[in-house]
């Protein structure tokens, strides 16, 4: 899928795609990507997907299908290149567009709210920023009405 994502440099869109990672296990590395043990996705990466600009990997996310928690069926799990966190990250929208993304794929799967898995760091940001709600200590959920806002303004971008 193609989405805009903003150079915080330059100040313009620019075109990224979001796909399932393959064979591509050897461009992760682990000092751009620190938070989860992508690796450990090698075997089963079905649902893992990337969001990439020419060559270089900006995002990833682990999409699942678990029945843990009632009306919550995708348990997602999503971290940005290091070079694309906080205040001096080099693009922006990279975390709302693999969160849209993972609320398509849960708006065509049945009526259900999406989950995010969260650390300490991100959970307030879940909240904030994407309008998610607190599940419980370990996940936010995005109910199917921010779901549907959030697919149309990240996977829509136009400025």
């Amino acid at each position: 899928m193609k989405v805009n994502i903003l150079n915080r440099q330059t100040g313009k869109l620019c075109k990224a795609t979001i796909t399932k990672v393959r064979k591509d296990f050897d461009n992760i590395s682990t000092d751009r990507f620190d938070t989860f043990n992508w690796e450990g996705f090698r075997e089963s990466y079905t649902g893992l997907f990337k969001l990439m600009k020419g060559n270089n990997i900006l995002g990833l996310m682990q999409f699942g299908i678990e029945n843990v928690f009632q009306n919550v069926m995708e348990l997602t799990k999503i971290e940005l290149s290091v070079e694309n966190r906080g205040r001096n990250k080099k693009y922006d929208y990279i975390a709302g567009c693999l969160i849209a993304y993972a609320c398509l794929i849960t708006k065509k799967s049945g009526n259900r709210d999406m989950g995010i898995f969260y650390n300490k760091a991100t959970k307030s940001i879940y909240i904030e920023k994407y309008g998610m709600m607190s599940y419980d200590e370990f996940y936010v959920k995005s109910s199917i009405e921010n779901s549907n806002k959030l697919i149309g303004k990240y996977l829509t971008i136009t400025r």
